[in-house]
């Protein structure tokens, strides 16, 4: 990943371990996801997808695309209408990077 592009990370602060309480799931997976994000970066058929589905959503927020779109992927695994889905994913965006 080129430059720094986690200040915009709300859960890993580059902890070892991720502390967040099991009963803080949502918090817990955040934090998986923004590390992951810190070690692999962007991934272009994450990208890609993501673009498909949500080519304009939030671009100005600070957020980079490559991580709202592994967010997305991730959140999306167990969604079984997409399409459906959307609105979840971004009632679900919003409420911890809106």
């Amino acid at each position: 990943m080129s430059g720094d592009k986690t200040n915009f990370f709300r859960f890993f602060k580059n902890e070892k371990e991720n502390s967040f309480p099991v009963k803080e799931n949502e918090k817990r997976a955040l934090w998986d996801i923004e590390e992951s994000y810190k070690i692999d970066g962007d991934q272009k058929y994450l990208i890609d997808e993501y673009r498909h589905f949500l080519k304009d959503y939030r671009t100005d927020d600070g957020v980079p695309e490559g991580y709202k779109a592994l967010l997305f992927n991730r959140y999306m695994k167990g969604a079984g209408d997409i399409e459906r889905a959307l609105d979840a994913f971004k009632r679900f965006y919003e409420k911890y990077y809106g």
